[in-house]
């Protein structure tokens, strides 16, 4: 197995498709469609399924493929061991990032990072935490910054924190009390006292949303939803203008004037956290930058205060 016939093959089976795998891999696409069927010519066994032009890999295919990563994977970790052994400040360091928190989260450990590692390059992905896990389990990236739900069994996970959802509703929608400074309900509020307002919540493919599908699930709610997006902020916005109702992290809530802030029952909590493939070599770069995250949380974080939550008005 060459790397070049590794990389041609997982990217045909990421996109799917013959076509689009060419153009990413900059060849042509005859030339892409002759090298595949000369590998399984070679091995004598089709690598995948042709389906109304959709490529899905037999299960020939996926071996190939959970060997051809592994060989990558390895690799790379040799590499980056190697390079620790002889000068462990120059590399490259491929880190995913969820937008919003994420982002600030890169920013604000960036110039240690850079103070410490003048000479090493960081490659940036930003995406939503079900797009990052695509990529970390791919090999996409190396490291990513976001919010697990449940242990994800490819992955390793370095936790940081943790943090409850939270009801976010316009304060003439409140049924129950809170403080008046904080904004922060005093006590968990059933979601079933809240079933007959009306939402906004994040789209479909986010995290944070699947984990509201599974509570209204559970609580036998169907929400009346009004719109769906794609920022955090946006949510807590429509909340402080009255319109709609929303289900935020308490680490993402803003304390805005207008808007309380329940904790939710039936608790929902998620970590917040660095995750890599599982027994990946970390370079020394790698666990500095993880080092980092831990100082800079509590000055990024407004809730988060010696390893507690704080409500804190903005």
């Amino acid at each position: 197995m060459e790397n070049k016939q590794i990389e041609y093959i997982l990217e045909i089976a990421k996109e799917q498709n013959i076509a689009r795998a060419a153009q990413n891999l900059g060849i042509s696409r005859s030339a892409l469609n002759y090298y595949l069927l000369n590998l399984e010519k070679q091995f004598g066994i089709p690598l995948f399924h042709r389906i109304k032009g959709n490529m899905l890999p037999t299960d020939a295919g996926k071996l190939y493929i959970e060997y051809g990563r592994k060989i990558l994977e390895l690799q790379q970790d040799c590499n980056i061991a190697l390079r620790d052994m002889s000068d462990g400040n120059t590399g490259v360091m491929h880190l995913g990032v969820t937008y919003g928190l994420g982002q600030r989260m890169f920013t604000a450990a960036l110039p240690d990072f850079n103070q410490e590692f003048p000479r090493y390059e960081i490659k940036l992905f930003e995406a939503n935490v079900n797009e990052l896990v695509r990529a970390l389990i791919d090999g996409e990236i190396d490291l990513m910054w976001g919010a697990i739900y449940q242990p994800i069994p490819e992955l390793q996970h370095i936790l940081l924190d943790t943090s409850p959802l939270m009801l976010v509703v316009p304060e003439k929608m409140a049924k129950h009390p809170f403080d008046p400074k904080t904004r922060f309900g005093e006590a968990p509020v059933d979601i079933r006292a809240y079933r007959d307002i009306p939402y906004s919540f994040l789209n479909e493919s986010a995290l944070v949303r699947s984990m509201i599908d599974e509570l209204f699930h559970e609580t036998d709610i169907t929400p009346r939803i009004i719109f769906e997006g794609g920022r955090f902020r946006m949510m807590e916005d429509a909340a402080q203008t009255g319109v709609s109702a929303t289900i935020l992290p308490k680490v993402m809530c803003n304390c805005m004037r207008d808007v309380v802030y329940y904790e939710i029952a039936p608790k929902k909590d998620f970590s917040l956290a660095i995750s890599h493939r599982k027994g990946a070599y970390l370079s020394h770069a790698e666990k500095y930058y993880i080092d980092l995250l831990r100082k800079h949380l509590s000055h990024i974080i407004p809730y988060y205060e010696h390893g507690e939550q704080h409500a804190l008005q903005l």
